[in-house]
């Protein structure tokens, strides 16, 4: 136990000075100290990386080893540093500045969103357009003047960024209604030149669930992508000096369910409803004096787009396109039809990577969902160019168009609605205000209809008496 304290005060006052700074590179520095006067030691030092951050974007580990925590959905570095008595050293990271949208990007932006409003100008649905249109430069502006901020140390960069890419997912989705406005108004055929703009996803997020101090998962390489199974190897072990028996706990990645679970290598299973992840346990395990033992638990590889699905989207988008092949709307297809093919390709060479720990396989899974789900986006924008051409999504070879009226009016409700309502949506108290006074109106309404049937009943009841007595 005196041990273990000690390491513990060690590791708190290896990252009492923390700090980071920038330039082209943005270096991660901490500075890890051996507060013992007589005692060398060996101190563990760990830190996570800003999101977003990815093995390939570290230029300089400086000595750290890299892993990703699927629970934080998180890459970390970590090493083991042997210091002397009373000594400090100072380790360093170096990382590629990645938390800058380029200028031209929102320059090209600003610049489609005008020339979108341009072609909508003799439209009825302009003054939306327009509304939508000055969001959007309004949006710009405010990233181009965040980045621009003096003074800024990284940890106000980060944030700031953070802040931004959020601004930016908003405004491509506020573009990507304008070009399916001009779509619906006058064909793809009128949109600018450009790309059509599909609006990016959310990373999924996990929450952290320490396996314990004394349970930690070596996780081996799958063997190949798509392989079935994966292995996690479980090492519990006995830092101290006498037997004794040691806790097993290890919680799994957010997507693994209890039927996943092939075979548990003898620990118990059982479900955190607070944290809603399965997990394997064992109480206690009796441990000689630094002893170690492996738990290997064998999982489905439920990590892996299946590959039937995404050559189901490959063909569905190689039929639209066939559709639209002839049609006026050929060129913004192609373009949309490039850029789906090149995400599916993307994902299929994600996957078939060998030689790649779990971790980065659950990583590179969740990336590729983000990267499937802007495909779903692409085809979709697809679908409607199809049935502009008088096409059918479901049986691309032919079938009765939409009516192009309802699509037009579809839309255009969506639109006026959200520049009606942008940026004046009631807040929580006015909303929970606006539901109790129709609960009371509805109870109101209810004890009135209560006391005119109990008035006829009685009404009712009154007659019979006097029929009786008669």
């Amino acid at each position: 136990m005196k041990k273990f304290y000690i390491i513990l005060l060690l590791s708190i006052c290896a990252l009492t000075a923390y700090g980071l700074s920038f330039a082209d590179d943005v270096k991660l520095k901490m500075i890890v100290a051996n507060p013992s006067d007589t005692e060398t030691r060996t101190l563990p030092v760990k830190t996570y990386l800003p999101k977003g951050v990815a093995p390939e974007d570290i230029t300089d580990k400086g000595g750290f080893r890299v892993e990703y925590d699927f629970e934080r959905s998180l890459y970390y570095a970590y090493q083991d540093v042997m210091l002397k008595p009373q000594e400090t050293v100072t380790l360093e990271l170096v990382i590629r500045d990645i938390w800058t949208i380029p200028i031209e990007e929102v320059r090209s932006l600003k610049k489609r969103a005008q020339e979108i409003l341009d072609v909508l100008k003799k439209s009825e649905y302009y003054p939306q357009a327009k509304t939508l249109t000055e969001s959007i430069t309004a949006g710009l502006d405010k990233i181009s003047e965040f980045q621009n901020s003096p003074g800024m140390d990284v940890e106000q960069k980060i944030s700031n960024y953070e802040t931004n890419s959020g601004i930016l997912k908003e405004v491509k989705k506020d573009i990507g209604d304008l070009e399916d406005l001009v779509m619906e108004v006058s064909g793809p055929a009128a949109l600018p030149a450009g790309t059509p703009e599909v609006s990016s996803v959310s990373a999924p997020k996990g929450e952290f669930s320490p396996a314990g101090d004394q349970a930690k998962a070596k996780n081996p390489v799958p063997g190949h992508a798509g392989s079935g199974t994966i292995k996690f190897d479980i090492t519990v072990s006995n830092p101290s000096d006498e037997e004794k028996p040691v806790p097993v706990k290890y919680y799994f990645p957010s997507e693994l369910r209890r039927e996943h679970i092939i075979d548990s290598g003898g620990l118990e299973i059982a479900y955190d409803y607070q944290k809603g992840l399965q997990y394997v346990y064992k109480d206690a395990v009796m441990l000689a004096p630094d002893e170690k033992k492996k738990f290997a638990v064998t999982v489905k590889d439920i990590w892996v787009i299946p590959e039937q699905g995404i050559d189901a989207v490959t063909a569905h988008t190689e039929k639209l396109m066939g559709v639209l092949a002839e049609s006026k709307y050929k060129l913004p297809a192609k373009s949309l039809m490039n850029k789906i093919i090149a995400a599916l390709n993307d994902i299929n060479a994600n996957q078939n990577i060998t030689d790649m720990s779990v971790d980065r396989h659950i990583a590179n899974y969740r990336s590729n969902l983000i990267k499937f789900d802007e495909v779903s986006i692409a085809v979709a924008k697809l679908e409607k160019m199809v049935i502009q051409a008088g096409g059918s999504v479901g049986f691309v070879a032919g079938g009765a168009p939409k009516p192009e009226g309802v699509l037009r009016g579809a839309m255009g409700m969506e639109l006026v609605g959200k520049s009606m309502f942008r940026g004046r949506a009631p807040n929580v108290t006015t909303s929970w205000k606006i539901i109790w006074i129709i609960i009371g109106f509805l109870a109101m309404v209810s004890f009135l209809f209560f006391i005119l049937w109990w008035a006829q009943i009685k009404a009712a009841a009154g007659k019979k008496r006097e029929k009786v007595n008669e």
